[in-house]
């Protein structure tokens, strides 16, 4: 009887107390900064279209202080806003939710936010600014085959 007892009280501290900030079970590291803070996505947590993408996105220091926000993305206008910062202790624990200003700011090149961008919306190769194919890389099959030609001749002359 002790050791069921025991067992219901264990198992109860863990489902109260083991709630933390990894509860997340699919964090993929993506980079990680000059500084040494590791940058990770919650493959769980994504919600993204063809406009828009929100997902948890985890920053940790080589202490394990790391923080969780969850961003929203926008593909058309290259912007992203935190929804909500919340920064924990290397135990787990909440320190503190930073308060967030829902203002959009741009994806700056070289940035972690850039990284997540292009893991939704990779850049494509050849596409200008207004998602026209790039046709000035176009080869010309004909002048191709010409030039193949002159270089057969002058092989053939050489022997």
């Amino acid at each position: 009887m002790k050791k069921t007892l025991l067992a219901g009280l264990a198992a109860a501290v863990l489902c109260t107390c083991g709630v933390n900030s990894a509860g997340a079970v699919n964090w993929q590291q993506f980079g990680q900064d000059s500084t040494g803070v590791s940058w990770f996505i919650d493959q769980d947590s994504i919600k993204a279209d063809d406009k828009n993408a929100t997902v948890d996105i985890k920053a940790q220091d080589s202490e394990g202080y790391h923080f969780i926000a969850t961003e929203e993305f926008n593909r058309k206008d290259k912007t992203v806003k935190d929804v909500k910062v919340t920064l924990y202790n290397p135990q787990g624990y909440v320190e503190r939710e930073e308060p967030v200003d829902n203002t959009a700011r741009a994806v700056t090149e070289g940035s972690p936010s850039e990284a997540v961008y292009n893991h939704f919306w990779a850049p494509t190769d050849n596409v200008t600014v207004d998602n026209k194919k790039d046709d000035s890389k176009k080869v010309d099959k004909k002048s191709d085959k010409k030039s193949d030609k002159k270089a057969e001749k002058k092989d053939n002359k050489k022997k």
